[in-house]
């Protein structure tokens, strides 16, 4: 009789917990209608997903909607008139991301002769609530259905480009298609950070549905996470490890890292480049705070990740392959993510003129609050050596 009061005492608290734990509001629930599925026709994809995103975003005013749908929609561009097209770019976003993170790299591989696709992966670009129903198997067969009709009876080389989460998807596509023409993976997500805590999402998720909750939507990336969005990347990780085991990729690769990335093990990042990863047109774009000039190997290029006329203290994990020139992320963009939780924090930061920009982790040097770099300095060389290197030998340059 004792042991099951205290099994009825701990069931009301458990009830307790997950109830207080439990966001309100429209955008928290999964949206009614089903997430588009991939299409043949891209074009008529991309015309889902708009017409998916247009009646499931829940945005302040339509305006700030409309301005959603555009941003997070998938987009097809062309390379210009008179450029030979010499390949095609199929680019997989990271989790609760959208594919706006591809947006500058796709039009800058178009005006270099590539045709490129981004995507929306399921659960992503439309409302947290989305990611309440989603699985890897999903995310991996979304994945694969793109790939396959992009490849289709085309003879161009098409490569692969995955950023974080995406990178996952672009690795196990290249261990199930190796005659692909390249990888471009932006902190893969191989390890993670916090990768204890991760294993234990599957079983978290039934006690703690949301692991983070704002009341800010986020316009092209989440602010609100559930808990099982996390258990869904940690199934597809764990598949791909299994999947990978002690395997070679021999396909022209980049892959680019920083060493203060806060979200990605990248000490794992710059291991499995090493010992995975066979091709002669291989390359390493590694970025470290403490590094002053410009140095490279073979297979590594060692650049600077700080620049102090910029105020930047180190790369961050989104700013990779976002451009200076980014109308949201850029030198001058209009949105800026503040370190520090705390109101006080916030308002110093986002009134501040002259904040200083790292990875998470990074300490301010005059006290001043610290906000998230979201650009790339580095953006257009780091641009000309993905080309170098993915077209290295290859008879359509």
């Amino acid at each position: 009789m004792k042991r099951l009061l205290i099994l009825c005492l701990f069931a009301v608290g458990l009830g307790i917990f997950i109830f207080s734990s439990q966001p309100e509001g429209e955008r928290f629930q999964p949206a009614k209608r089903a997430f588009p599925e991939p299409q043949q026709d891209f074009q008529a994809y991309i015309a889902e997903v708009r017409s998916y995103l247009e009646e499931v975003r829940v945005d302040p005013t339509p305006e700030v909607k409309q301005l959603g749908v555009d941003l997070n929609s998938p987009v097809q561009v062309f390379p210009p008139e008179g450029v030979t097209t010499r390949g095609r770019f199929l680019l997989l976003h990271g989790l609760g991301d959208s594919a706006y993170s591809w947006r500058d790299m796709a039009f800058s591989l178009a005006q270099q002769g590539f045709e490129t696709r981004t995507i929306l992966l399921p659960g992503h670009g439309s409302r947290p609530g989305d990611m309440l129903r989603v699985s890897a198997q999903q995310w991996l067969e979304t994945a694969r259905q793109h790939f396959a009709f992009m490849r289709g009876n085309n003879q161009l080389p098409l490569y692969v480009g995955g950023f974080s989460t995406g990178g996952l998807l672009a690795t196990q596509l290249a261990l199930e298609n190796p005659d692909i023409a390249g990888l471009l993976l932006v902190a893969p997500a191989w390890q993670v950070e916090d990768q204890d805590l991760l294993k234990l999402t599957p079983w978290v998720e039934y006690i703690r549905p949301w692991s983070e909750i704002s009341e800010d939507l986020g316009l092209t990336r989440y602010r609100s996470y559930a808990t099982h969005s996390y258990a869904a990347f940690y199934n597809l990780q764990q598949k791909l490890m299994a999947d990978w085991g002690d395997k070679r990729l021999a396909m022209p690769t980049v892959v680019i890292a920083t060493k203060e990335d806060s979200t990605v093990d990248s000490k794992a990042i710059q291991q499995l480049f090493e010992e995975r990863f066979v091709s002669p047109s291989r390359q390493l774009i590694w970025y470290d705070a403490d590094q002053k000039e410009v140095e490279s190997s073979r297979y590594m290029q060692d650049w600077p990740g700080a620049d102090p006329v910029l105020h930047i203290l180190s790369q961050s994990h989104i700013s990779l392959i976002n451009s200076p020139v980014n109308k949201l992320f850029g030198r001058h963009g209009s949105t800026r993510f503040c370190k520090g939780r705390d109101e006080a924090s916030q308002q110093q930061c986002m009134a501040n003129q002259q904040v200083w920009y790292g990875a998470w982790e990074m300490e301010s040097p005059d006290q001043t609050v610290i906000a998230r770099t979201t650009y790339n300095p580095r953006y257009e060389r780091q641009l000309e050596v993905i080309i170098k290197t993915l077209t290295a030998g290859s008879t359509a340059q």
